[in-house]
């Protein structure tokens, strides 16, 4: 029982500046006019990822999100998660998927979450215990940035 019981939750985040090109597809297949999208002085990625480990210390399951976001003129002009997932890696527990997610952004700073929820024990029967960890990360327009399981922008 050690093993399947979630003692713990870690969460890490990497900082890592994206292809132009490959952020302006990302805000174009998301609705945005292509002259927009093509406004924008630099883009960049954030991502973090988060895991839940058991009193013996192995992961039983793992989580992650990706923010895009623009700036322009200095100021942060657009913000867009494009990966918000997660998966099991220990018998018995189940991923049900993304409860909710929130992302606020001013012209300096971006403020977003996104929570998951897991489960163990049998699919059919009622869950031995559940799991509703979040990912949130802040960033700002000078390229700072922070991620911690916090459930707020």
């Amino acid at each position: 029982m050690q093993g399947l019981t979630l003692d713990a939750e870690t969460v890490a985040v990497t900082v890592s500046p994206v292809s132009e090109v490959v952020a302006r597809e990302a805000f174009i297949a998301g609705g945005q006019h292509a002259a927009a999208a093509a406004s924008y002085d630099a883009c960049f990625s954030r991502e973090a990822a988060g895991a839940g480990k058991n009193l013996l210390g192995g992961v039983l399951y793992d989580y992650y999100t990706t923010l895009y976001y623009c700036s322009k003129g200095g100021k942060i002009a657009t913000a867009k998660w494009t990966r918000q997932t997660g998966q099991v890696r220990f018998p018995g527990w189940y991923y049900d998927g993304k409860v909710t997610d929130q992302i606020d952004f001013s012209a300096r700073n971006i403020g977003g979450f996104t929570q998951f929820k897991f489960h163990a024990g049998p699919v059919s029967q009622l869950p031995i215990q559940n799991a509703y960890p979040c990912l949130r990360t802040r960033v700002n327009s000078s390229g700072g940035v922070s991620t911690s399981s916090s459930c707020s922008v």
